[in-house]
């Protein structure tokens, strides 16, 4: 998924890599790409921001010592 989300009043990092990405573990692609608001901890409302396309994560039946080399 990539593209612009706009902010609603309250939205916080983590609640929008929730609703966007389904985990909170996503927030740091979301913050990377919008480095301009890094010191917003709590939005306004209509604040435009990139949507990052996520890395692809390894596959759950690759054996651990391959996932780091893909």
């Amino acid at each position: 998924m990539s593209g612009t989300y706009t902010t609603i009043q309250g939205d916080t990092w983590d609640l929008i890599a929730y609703r966007l990405f389904g985990a909170e573990k996503y927030m740091r692609y979301l913050f990377e790409a919008n480095w301009q608001y890094a010191d917003i901890m709590i939005f306004l409302a209509g604040i435009e921001l990139v949507i990052p396309e996520l890395p692809e994560e390894p596959g759950e039946d690759m054996p651990f010592w391959r996932a780091d080399h893909e």
